[in-house]
C-alpha cells in the first residue's frame, strides 16, 4: 500500500506538473498571438511580413548587379527596409515597389514573392484551412468544425453567415485555383507570341509624358515559352490576387497597351474582376448554378445584389467620366488623348487603343495596379477619378483592398433614406442593421484622415532642395495618389516610391498593413478584451446638432 501511494503521488505530481505547463504555454501562446480575432490576424500577419522580407534580404533571392551578389543585410544597392517594403506589398496585394522587380529579385526570390502574394490575397488562415481539408480528404479523415477557426475564417474570407464559412472557402478556393491555371496558359501564349517592346525614353519637358518604343529590345518573353510560361503564372497569381506585382518590363505592361496587346488587356480584366468580386459572391453564383441545374431555386442574398450593383455602377460611373475627362482635355499633353504617339505607342489604330488604355485603366485602378500607361500622363481630373476609386476598392471578402464597395454603397443608401424621411435604412425591400450604416461613416471618415496624413508624412520624405521646394516640386494630387494607391492596395504609381526616403517607404508600409487588415480589425487589435462600460446602459439624452 505503500508503495502504491506513493506512485499515485507522484502521478499526482507529475500531473499537475504537466497541467501547469499546459496552463503557462497556453497563456503564453495567447499572449503573443493574442485572444481576441483581430489581434490573431494582426500579429499572424505582421510576422508573416516580417518572414517574407527576411527570406527576400537573402543572397539566394536576390541578383548579381555590376558583378555583386546582392545581400539585403549588408545594406548595399537592396536593404532590409525596401525587402520589408516588398513583402509588406506583396503580402497586402499592393504592387508598389522602390525597385523593378526582376532585376533585382531572382527566379527564387520571385517565387518567394509569388507565395507572399498568394498567402495575403487567398487569406492565411483561409488558405491554411483549404490546404488542410484537402490533405484530411485526401487520408480520409473526416474535418472537425471549429468555432473559433469559423470566426477567424469568417472575418478573413467568409460570408454572413458563421456555419457556410467551411463550404464558401472550399468551393471559391476551388474555382480561384482552376481561374488560376487556365489564365497562365492564356498569359503564357499572349507573353510569348504578341510583340512587345521595352518602354523608354519618358519625356517630362514643356510638361508632355511621351514613352517611346525601344525596337531594339524585345522584351525576353519573345518566342521564348519557357520564361514565359513562368511569367504567365506569376502574371495570373498576381492579378487573381489583385495584387499588380509584374515581372514583364521595366514599365509594367505599357508595351501592351497596342493592337494585339488589348487582348492581353482584356483577359487581365476579366481575371481582376473575379478576384475583386470575393469569395462569397463567386460561391453564391456555383451555388445558383448548381441548384438551377437540379431544378432548385437559390435566392442571391443582399449582400451580393448590393456588392455586384455598386461595383458595376461604380466601373461604369469611372469610365464615363475618365473618358469624357481626357477627351475634353485632349489638347493637354498630360491626358491620354492627348498623349504624343512619336513612335507607334499605340500601334496603329490609334483612337481605339488610347480608348481600350482609358477602360483597362479605370477598371485596374480599382485594385490591381497593372498600369498600360504612365499615370503622370493622367489629366488631372481623371487622377481624382483613380484616387476615388481606389479608396473604395473592391468587394468585402475578396482579394481587393479600399473601404469596399459595400461600405460606400451603405452610406449612400443611409442618406437616401434621410432624405426620404424615413426612420428605418431599407434597400431591396431590407432594412438594413443602423450599427452598419454607423460603421460604414466610421471607416470613411477614419480612411480620409488616415490618407491625408499619410499624404503629409509621405511628401515631407520626398527629395527637394529645401524643405520649402517640396510643396512647388510635387504636387499635392500626384502625392495623395501614391498614399490612396498604398492604402487601396491598388499598386499604381507617380514614381514617387523608388525616390522616398526610409519615413515615406514607412509610411507606406504601414498604409498597405492597415488597407490589408481593415481598418476596423486594426482599431480592435488594439482595444481592450473586455472594455470598459461593455455591458452598461446608461440612461438616453438627446443632443441638438443643428
Amino acid at each position: 500500500m505503500v508503495i502504491k501511494d506513493s506512485k499515485t503521488n507522484d502521478n499526482i505530481i507529475g500531473g499537475s506538473f504537466l497541467d501547469s505547463l499546459k496552463k503557462i504555454g497556453s497563456k503564453l501562446v495567447k499572449f503573443i498571438v493574442g485572444s481576441t480575432i483581430p489581434k490573431i490576424m494582426f500579429r499572424v500577419y505582421f510576422l508573416l511580413i516580417i518572414i517574407g522580407a527576411i527570406l527576400l534580404c537573402c543572397p539566394c533571392s536576390l541578383q548579381t548587379i555590376d558583378g555583386v551578389q546582392l545581400d539585403g543585410f549588408k545594406n548595399e544597392k537592396f536593404n532590409f527596409l525596401q525587402a520589408l517594403f516588398i513583402a509588406c506589398s506583396g503580402f497586402s496585394n499592393t504592387g508598389l515597389t522602390p525597385v523593378v522587380i526582376f532585376k533585382y529579385l531572382n527566379w527564387f526570390g520571385q517565387f518567394v514573392l509569388l507565395i507572399i502574394i498568394e498567402i495575403g490575397g487567398m487569406g492565411t488562415f483561409a488558405l491554411s484551412f483549404w490546404i488542410w481539408s484537402l490533405i484530411k480528404k485526401l487520408f480520409k479523415k473526416t474535418e472537425k468544425k471549429d468555432i473559433r477557426l469559423l470566426q477567424i475564417l469568417q472575418s478573413e474570407r467568409g460570408g454572413n453567415r458563421l456555419s457556410d464559412s467551411f463550404k464558401i472557402i472550399s468551393v471559391a478556393f476551388t474555382f480561384l485555383f482552376i481561374v488560376q491555371i487556365i489564365f497562365a496558359f492564356i498569359y503564357s501564349f499572349c507573353f510569348c507570341f504578341i510583340p512587345a517592346y521595352q518602354q523608354t525614353g519618358i519625356d517630362e519637358i514643356n510638361g508632355k509624358f511621351v514613352s517611346y518604343n525601344d525596337y531594339s529590345q524585345p522584351l525576353q518573353t519573345i518566342n521564348n515559352y519557357g520564361y514565359s510560361l513562368w511569367v504567365g503564372i506569376f502574371s495570373s497569381v498576381s492579378v487573381i490576387n489583385n495584387a499588380g506585382f509584374d515581372i514583364v518590363s521595366t514599365s509594367s505592361l505599357s508595351p501592351y497597351r497596342n493592337d494585339l496587346g488589348t487582348i492581353l488587356q482584356l483577359f487581365i480584366m476579366i481575371e481582376l474582376i473575379i478576384g475583386g468580386l470575393g469569395h462569397f459572391i463567386i460561391f453564391e453564383f456555383i451555388e445558383k448554378i448548381r441548384c438551377k441545374r437540379k431544378g432548385l431555386s437559390y435566392k442571391l442574398s443582399l449582400f451580393t445584389k448590393l456588392s455586384l450593383f455598386t461595383y458595376i455602377f461604380i466601373g461604369l460611373v469611372g469610365f464615363t467620366f475618365s473618358f469624357l475627362f481626357e477627351f475634353f482635355a485632349k489638347n493637354d499633353p498630360k491626358s491620354i488623348i492627348g498623349y504624343e504617339c512619336k513612335n507607334f505607342e499605340f500601334g496603329k489604330n490609334v483612337m481605339y487603343n488610347k480608348c481600350f488604355c482609358i477602360l483597362y485603366n479605370v477598371i485596374e485602378c480599382r485594385s490591381l495596379g497593372m498600369n498600360s500607361i504612365d499615370c503622370r500622363a493622367l489629366s488631372e481630373w481623371s487622377k481624382w477619378i483613380y484616387n476615388i476609386s481606389m479608396l473604395i476598392g473592391g468587394a468585402p471578402s475578396s482579394t481587393a483592398g479600399g473601404i469596399r464597395v459595400t461600405t460606400i454603397a451603405i452610406i449612400f443608401i443611409t442618406i437616401w433614406n434621410k432624405l426620404c424621411g424615413r426612420k428605418e435604412i431599407i434597400f431591396f425591400k431590407n432594412t438594413i442593421d443602423k450599427n452598419l450604416a454607423i460603421e460604414a461613416f466610421i471607416l470613411l471618415i477614419v480612411t480620409i484622415v488616415l490618407v491625408f496624413f499619410g499624404t503629409i508624412i509621405f511628401w515631407s520624405s520626398l527629395p527637394s532642395d529645401s524643405l520649402l521646394n517640396v510643396q512647388k516640386k510635387y504636387r499635392f494630387t500626384d502625392v495623395f495618389f501614391e498614399t490612396t494607391s498604398a492604402f487601396g492596395t491598388v499598386g499604381v504609381s507617380m514614381s514617387y516610391t523608388a525616390i522616398a526616403k526610409w519615413w515615406g517607404l514607412l509610411t507606406l508600409t504601414i498604409l498597405m498593413f492597415v488597407g490589408q487588415l481593415g481598418i476596423i480589425n486594426t482599431l480592435l487589435s488594439w482595444t481592450k478584451d473586455k472594455p470598459k462600460y461593455d455591458n452598461v446602459i446608461f440612461s438616453y439624452e438627446n443632443i441638438k446638432l443643428q
